[in-house]
């Protein structure tokens, strides 16, 4: 649990809260069950995923996706409930778009599904390089003596 300084205007106060992802890596893990194959994936539905916290504990990393049915909407499925989970607890993700397996979409046809996905869920994404970032938590910025936020769409 991290704990984060939220600040309104310097006249009015300044509120600290408590952030907290394993709330919606729970959310995340009770979406499906843990494989007992490979206890690090959850098998959500038709589809495999490797989600853990990210090493700066202030979002989560997912390291792979995979669907057992190539081609049926199933991991697209299961990445919206994802980005729902990460926009509702206001949680930052973080992922690779790497393509592994022959039987997969290439690097370039992931490029292009997860940026998709990010629009279609009305979440803020960036892509720089081969890393995806979903922005489940607006950035808030400080100008001057107002306080603008800045949500990243």
């Amino acid at each position: 649990m991290k704990k984060e300084t939220l600040y309104y205007c310097p006249e009015c106060y300044i509120e600290e809260r408590e952030t907290d992802i394993s709330s919606a890596l729970n959310k995340i893990e009770n979406l499906g069950e843990r494989n007992p194959l490979n206890d690090k994936e959850i098998i959500i539905g038709q589809t495999a995923v490797e989600i853990h916290p990210h090493m700066d504990g202030e979002r989560i990393s997912l390291k792979r996706i995979r669907a057992f049915g190539k081609g049926k909407g199933q991991g697209t499925e299961t990445m919206n409930k994802i980005l729902k989970i990460a926009k509702e607890e206001e949680i930052n993700l973080r992922g690779t778009v790497k393509a592994f397996g022959a039987e997969g979409m290439s690097t370039q046809q992931l490029r292009k599904w997860y940026t998709s996905l990010g629009s279609k869920a009305g979440i803020g994404y960036q892509l720089r390089g081969d890393e995806i970032s979903y922005v489940g938590k607006p950035e808030v910025i400080v100008v001057g003596n107002k306080m603008k936020e800045n949500p990243i769409d």
